[in-house]
């Protein structure tokens, strides 16, 4: 399957064998961002009235919503095990939800800006967060306590990536880079 989001409202689920619509999930008022959970059956999408709705991507049933951001969900990843959700906002913070129970688990605060990207290590001990502040900050996920600033782009970081090793971070931003950062050094 494919997941989309188009005209800020509307998620739809394709069938790529088929090439045809299987669900279309209306009405979601201002739909910015998504994520699928990775055994495929939850999905996150981040929306503009700063929650975000749990859906089952089966039916797109809404399983729960999750409220505490204070501004507009720009950035969303689920843990390798899909037990915890991470969300990026406006409001300069990044969060860490319990899936299951909808439950905020840690509310990471250190950015100067919004933050735009978020990203779970392979491992999921460790979450990269990117920033409007030109920053990457590595969060420790059991304890929500930052790890690591690392420093060197020029412009807004506009997202991060783990390799699947887990041992280099990337980062991309508006000053037209892609940084990778040796993290088994840290």
């Amino acid at each position: 399957s494919l997941i989309t989001v188009a005209d800020a409202d509307t998620v739809r689920i394709w069938d790529m064998g088929k090439g045809a619509l299987e669900l279309s999930i209306d009405h979601l008022k201002g739909a910015r961002i998504l994520a699928v959970s990775p055994d495929g059956e939850v999905l996150a999408v981040g929306l503009q009235n700063k929650t975000i709705e749990l859906r089952r991507v089966q039916d797109g049933e809404l399983l729960r919503t999750l409220s505490g951001h204070t501004d507009w969900v720009r950035s969303l990843d689920f843990s390798p095990d899909g037990q915890k959700l991470a969300s990026g906002a406006f409001d300069a913070t990044a969060r860490l939800w319990d899936v299951a129970s909808g439950e905020l688990i840690h509310t990471l605060s250190g950015h100067q800006s919004s933050v735009l990207g978020v990203a779970f290590s392979p491992d999921g001990t460790t979450l990269a967060t990117g920033s409007v502040d030109r920053s990457v900050r590595l969060w420790d996920v059991m304890t929500g306590m930052p790890v690591k600033v690392l420093v060197g782009h020029t412009a807004f970081v506009y997202s991060v990536a783990y390799s699947p090793d887990g041992k280099v971070i990337a980062s991309g931003a508006g000053d037209n880079t892609i940084r990778l950062w040796d993290v088994t050094s840290m």
